[in-house]
């Protein structure tokens, strides 16, 4: 019996070494914490590559982009700008629903605080 079960047992172990070889990674689990319609400072990126590195080089940008400390951080971007999933789906034509810090903007200044003072409202602020 003993002659048997141990070239048996080392078959059964090599079909489960080559089985494992061959098999895909396990599927990358979704974050739970994602939020509708927010898309991720990746897909920010490959059309804002210039404002993501300058960005990147900035405090708040290191904080948001590589050491987020809450679920909004890690928003990255969509953080201050609001969820970018409908930009994105229209080539970046339509700017609804996400809030614009340029010069002309339409987002009234009141918005623009608002979003700002949500992380900065606990000390003294400038102007």
């Amino acid at each position: 019996m003993r002659r048997i079960f141990i070239p048996a047992l080392t078959l059964v172990f090599l079909v489960l070494v080559f089985l494992l070889g061959f098999s895909k990674a396990p599927a990358k689990a979704e974050d739970k914490n994602a939020k509708e319609g927010y898309v991720g400072a990746e897909i920010c990126q490959t059309c804002h590559a210039q404002v993501y590195e300058n960005l990147a080089k900035t405090a708040m940008g290191v904080l948001f982009l590589k050491h987020p400390q809450n679920a909004d951080q890690r928003l990255g971007c969509e953080t201050c700008h609001g969820p970018g999933a409908a930009h994105v789906a229209s080539g970046g034509k339509s700017h609804v629903g996400q809030i614009r810090f340029t010069q002309g903007t339409t987002t009234p200044a009141s918005v623009q605080d608002e979003v700002c003072l949500k992380c900065h409202e606990k000390r003294e602020r400038l102007f």
